[in-house]
């Protein structure tokens, strides 16, 4: 028996919820709910926030700038203050719904992925340099002057002409097959990141062909960052466990094992294993150095 019991009352079963790391708190939403809810780790309310257009679905913390992201289904990422209330402070339009989010404190960089398979990496420096500019409500403004893409290429917002937000290119992309067409050309950014063996920071400008991202597209289910070994975990429907180098976006592992799409990912930094669970009701653990399985339950 749980030493914690929910006596909170629902309107209906909870969706999704998050454990948000460094900010110690929960957040879940119920399902057809236009609210997502947070509260303690022994399920005492904490706050709500409202203000969506439509249902949640995911949040993180970036414990540097104390930004709580959320990201909803009206194809929005709203950040909040949690040191000021959790006062709304930006709000970003994208071109897809973002699925999942993962704050990586060594890149100093926040990866977001689509039901498209594409995963994106978004420039905290330059969200943190719209703050106080108008925020992006549905059904008003321009979306595309609320746009962010990674790279020292990215134009202002300002320049980009009206409709042109659906060009944002992906940081990678999670595909069915064993093509990785986010093997772009390698640029400097303005991510900085911490620890030893990269002399700078970089981001990969995606150059996606065609025909591989109409036949490669896969549900991205969950990003995890695998922080001691360098890099950023992607598992998705299509029963692939992808790891990829945070810093360039460069594919360096396919994990394969699951007969149906892969769920959840869990890293013991201690013992460097990842453990990932599937909807074929199986628990594979992996080492991540040489991609193979380690055990399945």
């Amino acid at each position: 028996d749980s030493a914690v019991v929910d006596e909170t009352m629902h309107q209906s079963h909870c969706e999704k919820a998050i454990y948000l790391k460094h900010y110690d708190k929960i957040a879940y939403v119920e399902q057809g709910s236009r609210s997502l809810k947070l509260c303690s780790p022994d399920l005492v309310p904490y706050f709500e926030l409202k203000d969506f257009a439509q249902m949640p679905l995911y949040a993180a913390y970036i414990e540097k700038e104390g930004f709580l992201v959320v990201s909803c289904s009206d194809l929005t990422l709203s950040f909040y203050d949690v040191n000021n209330g959790l006062k709304l402070v930006r709000r970003i339009l994208s071109q897809t719904a973002q699925l999942v989010l993962c704050w990586s404190s060594s890149a100093h960089v926040l990866y977001s992925a689509d039901h498209e398979g594409s995963i994106f990496a978004w420039d905290i420096a330059a969200v943190k340099a719209g703050i106080g500019r108008s925020h992006y409500e549905p059904g008003q403004g321009d979306p595309s002057k609320d746009f962010l893409k990674l790279g020292s290429d990215r134009q202002k917002a300002d320049d980009r002409p009206r409709g042109d937000y659906d060009r944002m290119p992906p940081w990678a992309r999670h595909v069915q097959q064993d093509k990785h067409p986010a093997k772009g050309e390698i640029t400097k950014s303005s991510v900085t990141p911490r620890g030893g063996g990269y002399n700078s920071a970089r981001s990969a400008k995606a150059k996606v062909g065609s025909v591989a991202s109409e036949l490669g597209k896969s549900i991205v289910m969950a990003l995890l960052e695998l922080e001691v070994l360098g890099l950023l975990a992607s598992c998705g429907i299509d029963g692939k466990v992808m790891l990829w180098d945070i810093f360039t976006g460069k594919a360096k592992t396919t994990l394969k094992g699951h007969d149906m799409g892969v769920r959840c990912m869990a890293f013991a930094a201690a013992s460097k294993v990842l453990v990932t669970g599937g909807y074929d009701y199986n628990l594979m653990v992996w080492n991540p150095y040489v991609g193979t399985s380690i055990h399945i339950m």
